[in-house]
């Protein structure tokens, strides 16, 4: 009977500590694609700043153009 209870008692033991380690696994896994979702948005976000900034060169250079052409205007 002890036998029989002590194999019951480590059973359910041996499945709570499997339980425990994959709710950590999952908890980690959950964890690193947040971290890779906050550096997509990171990267994301500083290739739209270059973008703009790129987007605001191209138009200087646009008017500067239209300003030297206009020069030459009669």
């Amino acid at each position: 009977m002890l036998s029989v209870f002590l194999a019951v008692v480590s059973a359910r033991l041996a499945a709570s500590l499997a339980l425990f380690v994959a709710a950590s696994a999952r908890s980690a896994a959950a964890a690193a694609a947040a971290a890779a979702s906050s550096a997509f948005r990171a990267a994301d976000s500083s290739l739209e700043a270059t973008s703009s900034k790129r987007l605001v060169a191209a138009s200087a250079l646009d008017a500067a153009a239209f300003d030297s052409s206009a020069a030459f205007m009669p």
